[in-house]
């Protein structure tokens, strides 16, 4: 299970890059939401967003320490530290945050060169994405279940959104959700993703990013 799955977390993470999802929609986002949030500036790059107070940085040598689960579910740790891992072949400055006094609500941030979304490439990437559920899915030791599966715009900001619930089938199951965020700003593409035990997401929040 852990070649397989180590396969998908890399795997799909680069693949989802360039996919497009074809619908519209414009964000909706309340003032009240910011109310409780601060600026976070991102590493080695002129950007910002505001993410809520209880959100930390972290590293992936710090998880354990900050994330006490991981400390009791070492085969949910493994694979978070390869994905961890799988991010920062990419951008070796990559962003971790996690919510404090959460079991586990992580973020992983990356920026990248901008680019198109194409609706010619993103749907022979969906496909290859839909290939590689479904191998994983095979496994009788992981459950997937699809959820968001959208695209939405302002006049700024453009962001695809896939998100999941994967499960975890041990003696003791765990279920969470895994949401995957690509945001093009102006000037670069930010990649975005969320593991947590809860269902609600970030997404509000990231319409704040800044470069």
């Amino acid at each position: 299970m852990k070649k397989r799955y180590s396969k998908y977390l890399v795997s799909t993470t680069f693949s989802f890059l360039l996919c497009f999802i074809s619908s519209s929609s414009k964000q909706n986002t309340s003032s009240s939401i910011w109310d409780s949030c601060e600026v976070v500036q991102l590493q080695d790059i002129h950007a910002s967003l505001l993410l809520p107070r209880k959100f930390k940085k972290t590293s992936k040598y710090k998880l354990r320490q900050d994330l006490p689960l991981l400390n009791s579910d070492q085969e949910l740790s493994e694979k978070i530290l390869l994905f961890l891992e799988a991010f920062e072949f990419n951008d070796s400055s990559i962003d971790v945050f996690y919510e404090n006094g959460k079991e586990l609500n992580l973020v992983t941030l990356i920026n990248n060169q901008r680019m198109a979304f194409d609706s010619h490439i993103g749907n022979q990437l969906k496909a290859v994405l839909n290939a590689y559920y479904q191998e994983i899915a095979q496994d009788s030791k992981v459950s997937i279940q699809p959820m968001d599966n959208y695209i939405k715009h302002t006049d700024k900001l453009q962001m695809m959104k896939f998100k999941h619930k994967i499960e975890l089938i041990q003696e003791e199951s765990t279920s969470y959700y895994q949401s995957i965020f690509f945001i093009n700003t102006p000037i670069q593409l930010f990649v975005v993703k969320q593991i947590s035990l809860e269902e609600s997401d970030i997404e509000n929040y990231l319409w704040s990013l800044k470069d």
